[in-house]
């Protein structure tokens, strides 16, 4: 027995198979996370800019042709594909109420989402826009990121979602006040 356990002691035959195997699975997930970060990283500020070009194209008053809004911001999410978005544009009109200032939908646009109905109330208005009868906009994008290593159940749904307030740079002037009627809304009410 102890020629034995003397044998074993000195015996080094396969150490490194077990130290490999202790380790191989941290670098896999190393690899994978060095993989998968950068991704997801690059997807989610695309996915911001894509928001921002939607906001700022129809601002200017281009949001007769929504299709090719759209595309524009398809272009500028490339090379990542966004054509499974949720997008939907509110032009929105903030009001006095009583001492306090609050936002409502005037219009709404949404492609693959729900778009809010007219009158909806918006909440506090951002406080680059909390002034009287003032306009804005904002773009609510929400896009789902597809997963290449799903070895983590919370990995694999993902969803990127953004909600940007635009100002009104050109649009028609309702009630003396530049604003954006979208495709199939109305212009913002005077009260």
């Amino acid at each position: 027995m102890n020629a034995l356990l003397r044998r074993f002691r000195w015996n080094h035959d396969g150490i490194a198979a077990t130290e490999f195997a202790l380790i191989a699975p941290i670098l896999i997930l190393l690899l994978m996370a060095s993989v998968e970060f950068p991704r997801a990283l690059g997807m989610s500020q695309n996915v911001t800019r894509a928001a921002r070009t939607v906001a700022d194209l129809v601002a200017r008053g281009g949001g007769a042709d929504m299709d090719d809004v759209y595309a524009a911001a398809a272009a500028v999410a490339a090379p990542y594909d966004i054509s499974g978005a949720d997008l939907v544009i509110i032009s929105a009109g903030v009001y006095k109420n009583g001492t306090a200032l609050s936002s409502k939908v005037c219009s709404a646009y949404a492609r693959k989402g729900t778009a809010k109905k007219a009158g909806v109330a918006l909440g506090e208005a951002p406080p680059a826009f909390a002034k009287d009868k003032a306009r804005y906009l904002v773009i609510e994008m929400s896009v789902r990121y597809p997963v290449i290593f799903s070895a983590f159940p919370y990995s694999r749904d993902i969803t990127f979602e953004r909600s940007i307030p635009w100002p009104v740079r050109q649009g028609d002037s309702v009630n003396g006040d530049a604003e954006i009627v979208l495709p199939g809304g109305n212009a913002c009410p005077k009260t």
